[in-house]
């Protein structure tokens, strides 16, 4: 949810404000140019895996042990994803001045910013980038 926003809808998708619709714009036109290549919205990605425990049940005959979902995972939504110039692959936030201070949003900044070092850590080089854009806040039109 993008605060102070109007949603876009049309031929291109539904989008959360005017500036993602003009970013994914721009993104498309960097794909058609074939600057950026496999440009990806809404990019789901799983932050914190679900919680299990086990639980034993007794049945009539026997003890059953069974998996029971403690929490659900938490997943984090990424605006764009894409595979940039240098071949990294680029997981990209468009936020306002406003909705980047927030709490929930820097958390989930944290934690994705988490899997993208893991990776990155794992396959021994930068792979993976995570980008933050901030739009700039518009100007009040004088009447």
């Amino acid at each position: 949810m993008k605060y102070f926003s109007k949603k876009v809808k049309n031929e291109h998708g539904n989008f959360d404000s005017k500036d993602e619709f003009d970013r994914y714009l721009y993104l498309k036109h960097m794909e058609d140019i074939g600057t950026i290549s496999y440009l990806k919205r809404q990019v789901r990605f799983e932050i914190i895996p679900k919680l299990i425990r086990k639980e034993k049940i007794q049945l009539k005959t026997k003890v059953k042990e069974v998996d029971r979902v403690e929490e659900i995972a938490a997943h984090y939504t990424a605006d764009f994803c894409y595979i940039d110039h240098d071949g990294k692959y680029i997981i990209e936030e468009l936020k306002s001045d406003y909705t980047k201070n927030l709490t929930d949003y820097i958390l989930r900044r944290k934690l994705i910013k988490r899997i993208v070092f893991n990776h990155n850590e794992e396959v021994g080089f930068i792979d993976w980038e995570f980008r933050e854009i901030v739009s700039k806040p518009k100007k009040k039109k004088k009447k």
